[in-house]
């Protein structure tokens, strides 16, 4: 540490944590899509909330150890996964009744560590949120009840009803399909990789060179099953989804290196399906079409 700068005993608890999520094969494809925000708010209770536009708010208040931290991110990336952001009768009871269905969740799959504030075990059978909220109705909530399960402490953790929310992270009206979309892909490439795992193919489940098929690998798949000239530019190809290298080389959609034989796909960008393979193919036909070779000193950027 540089003389005379001072220690940030908070970042080095989460940064840890992010980390962990980040790499995990369920939460890692929904962190890409929220903005993470630390505050120093005063007025924030507990250690963490989300809203319905994208934003994840961190306090820096709390001390956590890492894997505490791993445990709120994770609960609050499943608000989005699992679209909690619906209009209800009883806001307040819904609330709970969703962080009860995550304290199931992440106890079922054995993720993380729940920090001592937060519940893991609910009371009644959590087969699904619905079904918790239907069994809150006639139930006064206690304090432990009300805000045991949530990352706020007493508090809600998320932000209630669907106004707003197509501005999520900027994803249009289909916020609720991006974000559900994403989860469930996530969930079939953490089994695939878990199959992976015990066949002895991958190292863990972690283990990124037989992770996720995301969007941009699905398109590059499509062409080389689907289109033989563009699909033999394809299969030479391989795709670079890592948003620290596209932020270095400014690529804010996509770029195409002819030299190395690669695609760049920036994951900030969220494209659809669709989208995604009009943006590989435009890549591929500057390669098919030799733009680089062709350009013959003339001004690269006209």
């Amino acid at each position: 540490m540089p003389k005379g700068k001072k220690r940030d005993v908070w970042l080095e608890q989460f940064q840890p944590g992010y980390d962990m999520v980040e790499l995990h094969p369920i939460f890692g494809p929904l962190l890409r899509y929220v903005h993470v925000n630390p505050t120093d708010n005063a007025q924030m209770k507990g250690a963490a909330h989300c809203g319905n536009h994208g934003y994840i708010t961190v306090n820096r208040k709390p001390r956590l150890a890492p894997e505490e931290w791993a445990y709120v991110l994770a609960h609050c990336l499943l608000h989005y996964g699992l679209w909690h952001f619906e209009d209800k009768a009883d806001a307040v009871k819904w609330n709970v009744a969703c962080d009860m269905y995550i304290a199931k969740f992440l106890a079922d799959a054995k993720l993380f560590r729940a920090p001592e504030f937060m519940r893991t075990v609910p009371p009644y059978p959590a087969d699904s949120e619905e079904g918790l909220y239907r069994r809150l109705q006639d139930i006064t909530l206690t304090d432990e009840l009300h805000g045991g399960f949530s990352a706020s402490g007493a508090f809600a953790d998320f932000e209630l009803g669907d106004k707003g929310a197509h501005r999520c992270y900027g994803y249009g009206k289909n916020a609720k399909e991006h974000y559900t979309g994403i989860f469930a892909d996530a969930l079939t490439n953490a089994i695939s990789a878990a199959v992976g795992v015990a066949a002895g193919q991958l190292t863990s489940i972690a283990d990124r060179e037989g992770l996720a098929v995301t969007p941009a690998e699905k398109a590059r798949r499509w062409f080389i099953s689907s289109y033989p000239l563009l699909g033999a530019l394809a299969a030479s190809f391989r795709v670079i989804e890592d948003p620290a290298i596209c932020q270095r080389e400014e690529i804010s959609t996509a770029a195409i290196s002819e030299a190395t034989q690669t695609i760049f796909i920036s994951p900030g960008t969220g494209l659809t399906q669709e989208e995604c393979r009009f943006v590989m193919a435009h890549e591929f036909l500057h390669v098919g079409l030799r733009h680089q070779s062709r350009c013959q000193g003339r001004d690269h950027y006209l």
